[in-house]
């Protein structure tokens, strides 16, 4: 159960292990001091990029699948840095594995469901809408001063550049 609340949908297997509500893995692409987020067409708020998991998937190849389905990049080197628990605003029970992704490459590019990418940084955070999971969990840390917080404490993710991405 999640948070203590029973909901007969809620659990369901996802590579072999049983969940509690939607597993939706979202990746923190970091480029200097900011980070990639995706827009979903329809939408009005910015989000890590990831997506669902199938169920004959773990959340790593699900998190890869949907970033180059979402963004046309190639990661790797995956680091679970956190895992939230919540509800979506249509009821739905989720969980939030949150992975720092080491090494990225390809062209950046909008596709499928994605209607726009930004990056976001210090200077632009205010003026762009953003799920709650990065007002709350990851703008702080930026904020704050410690904006590398996650690849301190995860010092083996090395942080790889792609001209393209610049």
């Amino acid at each position: 159960m999640l948070e203590g609340v029973a909901h007969p949908s809620a659990q369901f297997f996802c590579g072999g292990q049983l969940y509690e509500g939607v597993v939706r893995p979202s990746a923190l692409l970091l480029q200097g001091e900011r980070f990639l987020t995706v827009r979903h067409k329809n939408e009005d708020m910015f989000c890590l990029p990831g997506g669902k998991c199938d169920i004959d998937e773990t959340e790593d190849l699900a998190l890869i699948r949907e970033v180059g389905e979402e963004t046309r990049l190639s990661i790797s080197e995956l680091q679970i840095v956190q895992r939230l628990k919540g509800i979506l605003a249509d009821g739905q029970y989720v969980q939030l594995p949150l992975y720092l992704v080491g090494k990225y490459s390809g062209f950046l590019a909008a596709r499928g469901e994605i209607a726009e990418i930004k990056w976001v940084d210090r200077e632009n955070y205010r003026r762009i809408k953003v799920a709650s999971m990065i007002r709350t969990h990851i703008i702080p840390g930026m904020i704050e001063g410690n904006w590398q917080a996650y690849v301190k404490q995860y010092p083996s993710a090395e942080l790889t550049r792609n001209r393209a991405l610049e």
